[in-house]
């Protein structure tokens, strides 16, 4: 597997597991990874750091992630994005694609990883 030697990640869940799982598998593979709950504590850090890429759940209380995208796309904050969404049947698919966002189709860290070698 291609190294993230050094890539610097946001991931951005309001399941603290599912966040540390991700964060884990990611450093491991030598990413910087940093971590908000939710789309309003991650913002401040995506306005005070350059992230290679965005991992964020789609629905999330205190601020979810379509939302999030939208905030920091007006912001002029354009990272590479990969949405965690299950069971979600009601997300617009062409909204998505309009936000620039990546959709694996299940989330296990080998889709992960590879989509994130995308960026």
């Amino acid at each position: 597997m291609k190294s993230l030697n050094q890539k610097k990640i946001l991931v951005v869940d309001d399941e603290e597991l599912l966040r540390e799982i991700i964060s884990e598998e990611l450093s491991y593979y030598g990413a910087i990874v940093d971590n908000a709950e939710n789309g309003k504590a991650a913002l401040p850090l995506l306005q005070q750091n350059k992230y290679d890429a965005l991992i964020t759940d789609v629905r999330m209380p205190g601020g979810n992630g379509v939302e999030l995208i939208k905030n920091i796309t007006s912001l002029n904050i354009r990272p590479p994005v990969i949405f965690i969404c299950s069971g979600f049947n009601d997300l617009n698919a062409d909204d998505l694609i309009n936000l620039n966002i990546i959709l694996p189709n299940h989330l296990i860290v080998k889709s992960l990883s590879k989509s994130l070698q995308t960026i």
